[in-house]
């Protein structure tokens, strides 16, 4: 499988973590249910997903940044169904960002067959913590700043200097 992630650039990821910040931030309800009124006599109104305007926000920019996994069969991914229905609550720091983009596919993809699915994802809590530690795995991946990355013979000091002394001079 592919990494989406390598193709985004410093701005993508910006994008990426200021939406976080408020996916975080967000207070209040992730959208309701309109319709189910009768129309007419004997005529009803099927009832349809209102998600908050920042869910669809995060669904476009998914799909824009090319993270909603394409080579990735979502239907038949039983561990993704355990995952979610499992009561643990550090399952969300266990997760890698794969697996993370997986949870993600998969419910992105049901919502176009499951009305809802989307909404009710961040409604439980889940969507908004998996997000946050997909993005969280990427700050954490990241060299301090200023610090080249480690290599063989290289200590990055705390004050972020990079101390040469013991390098291998034909690295």
């Amino acid at each position: 499988m592919n990494d989406p992630t390598a193709n985004l650039t410093d701005e993508d990821w910006r994008e990426i973590e200021h939406l976080n910040a408020r996916i975080q931030s967000h207070a209040g309800p992730w959208g309701g249910w309109g319709g189910g009124q009768e129309i007419s006599p004997d005529v009803w109104q099927m009832p349809f997903a209102e998600p908050d305007p920042l869910v669809g926000e995060f669904e476009q920019s998914w799909y824009r940044w090319r993270l909603v996994l394409t080579d990735f069969n979502w239907s038949s991914w039983s561990e993704g169904r355990q995952w979610y229905s499992a009561p643990d609550p550090a399952k969300y720091d266990r997760l890698d960002q794969l697996t993370a983009l997986k949870l993600l596919t998969a419910v992105i993809r049901n919502n176009r067959f499951n009305e809802g699915a989307l909404m009710g994802a961040f409604e439980s809590g889940d969507f908004p913590k998996i997000i946050d530690r997909f993005v969280r795995l990427r700050t954490a991946a990241l060299p301090a700043e200023g610090a080249e990355p480690d290599r063989s013979g290289v200590s990055v000091l705390q004050d972020g200097q990079v101390d040469h002394a013991d390098a291998d001079p034909f690295e």
